[in-house]
């Protein structure tokens, strides 16, 4: 697709597979819920079948701890 789902969706499975490394049980659900998401609206931005949620912009960005250049990008391909 191209509304930019490539970068976002890079950025959360980053950050899904080093939680995974340090709790091998961390799962899909738990991410979701640390990022206030739904699980399955997670799920479908993180297989590139939907844009990150605007309402879930912020709470991304937030949650994630971004630095500043990083939420800059984020913000901009919202």
């Amino acid at each position: 697709m191209n509304y930019e789902a490539n970068y976002y969706s890079k950025k959360l499975k980053e950050v899904l597979v080093q939680k995974q490394r340090v709790v091998s049980s961390y799962s899909l659900r738990a991410f979701s819920r640390d990022l206030d998401m739904h699980p399955s609206t997670l799920s479908l931005v993180l297989q590139e079948r939907r844009p990150l949620p605007k309402k879930n912009v912020e709470k991304v960005i937030q949650k994630l701890e971004m630095t500043p250049s990083e939420e800059a990008i984020f913000r901009e391909r919202a």
